[in-house]
């Protein structure tokens, strides 16, 4: 059969085209993952969430943990035994899972290239991808696939996909919740459907039941708080504010505002954002460069990209009413590398040079040998080990070989089973700054601990383990072994 001359070039093309979004994700899957392994060889990731995973994950504690948690997780029951089919070690596979689930959007994103320049941009990307590996991650190709299906009118899709995002986080719920809104406003059949509408009940009453868990949870580490300078009810009100205010202006104005002037997928992620706003619970919740912002990236772009491909992009006015106002793609694109500069940690960020942030600072990513021979030694000795340990770690203090054994975070080095209350066997501390207290941690510019209410919990806890003695020791940490 011959092919035309004409379908033979829009093969070659296509290919080509292919081949590139295929580059473009695999050298920002190396760039992602260059950095997120010489976070670890740096000591700027953290045990909570990243070393937390891992240990469940790989001592078969899922079953164990799931309800002790007030995220319900039951997406790690599945990812627990799926692991155990691929090779490697379980912290650079949940670094691989993270890469992979936050580029796909690549892929979606293929027939745009301005697009997946704006995506590998964006500066909540790059806070998702980058810092401690979060079970949310999974939200972005499915949130991505629910809304795939909701304009599909595909019921039974939509359905399972429902119920996999759930799974992950039942905060998730309200991105449903927040689909029925949108429904409802374009006039989509699914509101009509009476199936949908028991499937959206069940997943209310279950959001109900959770979300009364979630509030009776006890905060992990309110003793550890002390040493914090405590704030007026209004000055807190006033942070709350700022943070809800750079939430909006960072992932909305990173596109000039289009998600809402433009488009009613805005609604979807209503609800998600109302909670946000008022939980009692969690002040992160609201903060752009934490994790809680996932299920922002798959809705924002999805409506952006849905856009666009119902008109011509040059068609976009920005405030309606303005006629003759027309935005250029460079204007955008401008817009995209100031956002970039100011709100990211990436390689093109003040963020980066500047070191604001301990965590994304320039010098995580530089070779240290120092460094990397702590993590080479420390692994070699917990090698040795013949038998599952009980150890302690500062917070940061997280190695390859550590995830097999049972693990705590200074200053907790109480190990309970059923009968019996057990020290640790080892406890692994910093030589110097940043020092941490559970997840707290005290830093300043000469990476010293200035705060002496922390200073002083720090020095009150360490005064408690007379009874250890030096294991191992070297610039960057030294590991206190128990005396028997």
């Amino acid at each position: 059969m011959m092919i035309s001359k004409n379908r033979l070039n829009f093969l070659k093309n296509n290919n080509f085209h292919n081949l590139a979004i295929f580059s473009i994700f695999l050298i920002f899957f190396s760039i992602f993952y260059y950095m997120s392994i010489s976070k670890i060889n740096n000591f700027s990731v953290t045990f909570y969430d990243t070393g937390y995973y891992a240990n469940i994950l790989q001592n078969d504690l899922v079953k164990d943990k799931i309800f002790l948690s007030n995220h319900l997780s039951f997406i790690l029951i599945p990812l627990s035994y799926l692991l155990k089919i691929f090779p490697g070690n379980i912290l650079y596979q949940l670094i691989i899972i993270q890469i992979i689930c936050g580029l796909i959007p690549i892929f979606f994103l293929k027939k745009n290239y301005f697009l997946i320049f704006s995506y590998i941009l964006c500066p909540i990307v790059w806070f998702n991808l980058l810092p401690n590996f979060h079970i949310d991650i999974f939200a972005i190709p499915l949130i991505w696939f629910l809304l795939k299906s909701n304009d599909e009118h595909n019921f039974k899709k939509f359905l399972i996909i429902s119920f996999i995002l759930i799974s992950i986080k039942f905060i998730f719920s309200l991105i449903i919740f927040g689909i029925v809104l949108f429904n409802y406003f374009e006039n989509k059949k699914f509101k009509i459907n009476k199936y949908y509408s028991y499937v959206i009940s069940i997943l209310f009453l279950y959001f109900l039941i959770v979300l009364y868990y979630y509030f009776s949870f006890e905060t992990i580490g309110d003793e550890l708080l002390s040493f914090k300078t405590e704030l007026s009810t209004h000055k807190l009100l006033v942070i709350k504010f700022i943070d809800i205010f750079l939430l909006f202006f960072v992932c909305f104005g990173y596109f000039l505002f289009l998600p809402i002037l433009k488009s009613k997928h805005f609604l979807i992620i209503i609800p998600l954002l109302f909670f946000y706003s008022i939980s009692p619970n969690n002040l992160n919740l609201i903060k752009f460069y934490y994790h809680y912002t996932i299920p922002l990236i798959p809705v924002i772009f999805y409506s952006i990209n849905n856009s666009l491909n119902k008109s011509n992009f040059n068609n976009f006015n920005l405030f309606g009413k303005i006629k003759n106002f027309k935005i250029s793609k460079k204007f955008f694109l401008i817009n995209f590398l100031i956002f970039n500069t100011l709100f990211s940690p990436s390689p093109f960020s003040l963020i980066f040079w500047k070191d604001y942030n301990y965590f994304y600072s320039k010098n995580n990513y530089k070779i240290i040998k120092e460094n990397i021979q702590t993590h080479k030694n420390v692994n070699e000795k917990l090698n040795l080990l013949n038998n599952k340990k009980n150890i302690v770690i500062e917070n940061n203090l997280i190695f390859k070989n550590l995830f097999e054994h049972n693990i705590k975070v200074f200053p907790d080095i109480i190990f309970e089973t059923k009968d019996l209350k057990k020290e640790a066997d080892f406890i692994f501390l910093r030589m110097k700054g940043p020092y941490f207290l559970s997840d707290q941690i005290c830093l300043d510019d000469d990476m010293k601990c200035q705060n002496t209410k922390f200073k002083n919990l720090y020095n009150e806890n360490l005064d408690k383990l007379s009874n250890y003695e030096i294991f191992f020791k070297d610039k960057n940490i030294k590991v206190l072994k128990k005396k028997y």
